[in-house]
């Protein structure tokens, strides 16, 4: 969708086909003309910064690809337009995580169940962002999504090559109405200048919280 706000943002990702140009600017806007204006595109490295991590900027990102996510906003909206290869999905499909948030996507072209992908014990569920963050169980195709490895090395998770017959996509609250305890939202906006907004912060305090990231 079009739009200045930091709720216009989308993490996008390639679904299952291998692009033969996979310029994420070409694929979004049919141009290799990068006007920062009208459109932006980032992906997260958790390398950068001896590890603390950062965003690189288009073209200093990698081709879209299966399996890999980043985030873009446009003043003018647009779509994925891709000619390629169409991913082989009678094989199983393998993403590489680094250490801490990675983004990536789903590259099959049916919905595929968090907790059937493998090697998922030290990876966190998958989030998405409609406007704030949201922890899903399940990956939509074409979405991106941050996921977080817990672990100091790199892990390959493998998305399984075969489809359910239904998968129930569920959204977690940070803090449920079972628990006690309380959740707060912060956000700052300025006006007039409206697009100069940070509404994705919370704060909260809950019985079964731990010491370490929950």
């Amino acid at each position: 969708p079009p739009g200045p706000l930091l709720t216009s943002y989308r993490m996008i990702s390639m679904g299952p086909i291998w692009p033969i140009d996979g310029d994420a600017l070409h694929i979004i806007t049919g141009s290799h003309d990068y006007n920062p204006f009208l459109i932006r595109l980032f992906r997260w490295n958790g390398q950068l910064n001896d590890g603390l991590g950062g965003y690189r900027e288009y073209p200093d990102i990698p081709t879209l690809e299966p399996g890999i996510g980043m985030w873009a906003i446009s003043s003018t909206g647009g779509f994925m337009q891709v000619d390629g290869i169409p991913l082989d999905t009678s094989e199983d499909f393998t993403i590489t995580l680094q250490p801490g948030w990675n983004q990536i996507g789903n590259p099959f072209p049916y919905i595929v169940d968090w907790s059937l992908i493998d090697n998922t014990s030290e990876v966190e569920i998958p989030w998405i962002f409609y406007g704030t963050y949201l922890p899903l169980s399940a990956m939509i195709p074409w979405n991106g999504y941050f996921v977080y490895n817990n672990s100091s090395s790199p892990i390959i998770i493998s998305f399984p090559n075969w489809k359910t017959e239904s998968a129930t996509i569920k959204t977690y609250a940070p803090l449920s109405e079972k628990e006690k305890g309380f959740q707060i939202q912060i956000g700052v906006n300025n006006i007039p200048f409206f697009w100069l907004q940070d509404t994705c912060n919370f704060i909260g305090v809950s019985e079964n919280s731990t010491v370490e990231r929950d």
